[in-house]
């Protein structure tokens, strides 16, 4: 068994893994929960474990006999996404994310108009993160992650970022990067003997279908944020909400706005 323990970035993960006919021929691949009951028992058939906290990974190395534990980072960029918080006024559960600028303003009572012109300004509010700041955090942030984690995915982000879509949220992968992750994480296992070649992984990603398997996720990226890094596959407008797709920047932000200053302090 080859058994990935963490949140439903490993859950998509174990997805693509049960995908490539050379790993789901020889084992089986199991996702848990951090905190699941049923760990300890999975551990013990587990002939890899795959685990996203570097630091319960390695506590649990010398307690796992002689079962193979992989530790690699959660994948987190805030990069595209600077003022990107946990909602604090979303009491359905149907908004997870707001924005430390909203979540402000709503607090310090400003009017839901002046938010409003501020995100529709053409230029980057100076009372926001200063971006090239903020993008060497990010560095420092994903390469000393991969520092304490068997499987490095830090500079292949920070390498690729501008060129593909790597993220649909801060903590959401692509199909690309979930694949680029497999990748890795089948060649810290296997090593030279990995059961897939790069090409079988990359065939039987792109085999999944245009429906991406964490883009439910989606933020929409501001396209101030996208103009100074350069996306390259940056789309002003990202879709047609009323058809599943990622809504475009503006109606996201109306939308945001709305249900704050509609949500009770």
């Amino acid at each position: 068994m080859i058994l990935l323990i963490g949140d439903a970035q490993m859950q998509a993960l174990a997805h693509v893994l049960r995908s490539l006919e050379g790993v789901a021929r020889s084992y089986e691949v199991r996702h848990r929960e951090a905190g699941d009951a049923s760990i300890a028992s999975d551990v013990e058939r587990a002939a890899y474990v795959v685990e996203q906290s570097a630091a319960r990974g390695r506590e649990r190395r010398d307690r796992r006999g002689k079962t193979h534990v992989i530790v690699l980072p959660a994948v987190q960029f805030h990069l595209l996404w600077p003022l990107a918080a946990p909602n604090p006024f979303d009491r359905a559960g149907e908004r997870p994310w707001c924005d430390t600028f909203v979540v402000a303003a709503r607090r310090q009572n400003v009017a839901a108009g002046d938010v409003l012109a501020a995100y529709e300004s053409t230029e980057w509010n100076a009372s926001w993160p200063d971006l090239d700041a903020f993008f060497a955090a990010t560095t420092t942030l994903l390469l000393g992650a991969d520092a304490k984690a068997d499987v490095k995915i830090g500079s292949f982000v920070l390498k690729h970022f501008r060129k593909r879509r790597l993220f649909w949220a801060p903590n959401a992968p692509s199909n690309l990067l979930l694949g680029e992750l497999a990748f890795r994480v089948l060649h810290a296992c296997f090593g030279r003997e990995m059961p897939v070649t790069r090409e079988e992984l990359t065939q039987t990603v792109a085999a999944l279908g245009a429906r991406e398997l964490m883009q439910s996720a989606t933020l929409p990226i501001d396209p101030r944020v996208a103009t100074h890094f350069g996306l390259e596959w940056y789309e002003r407008y990202e879709g047609d909400p009323s058809r599943g797709e990622p809504a475009a920047f503006a109606q996201y932000v109306r939308e945001m706005i709305d249900a704050a200053y509609e949500t009770p302090r």
